[in-house]
């Protein structure tokens, strides 16, 4: 259940494309935060895609 408690929150997560990063992504923009999906060896284009075929904003 969101609570939307991170809304117009922007969010920074490095090593979000897998794992705990890619877990940690995608609650916070279930909780309205726009987030800033970083990783350095692998690229975060399918966490962002995930995010924002939900409705969230993501880079």
């Amino acid at each position: 259940m969101s609570t939307g408690s991170l809304h117009g929150k922007i969010s920074i997560v490095t090593g979000g494309a897998g794992g705990v990063g890619r877990a940690s992504s995608l609650l916070f923009s279930q909780e309205g935060a726009r987030v800033a999906v970083l990783n350095i060896h692998v690229s975060g284009t399918a966490t962002v895609a995930e995010i924002e075929a939900a409705g969230g904003g993501a880079k």
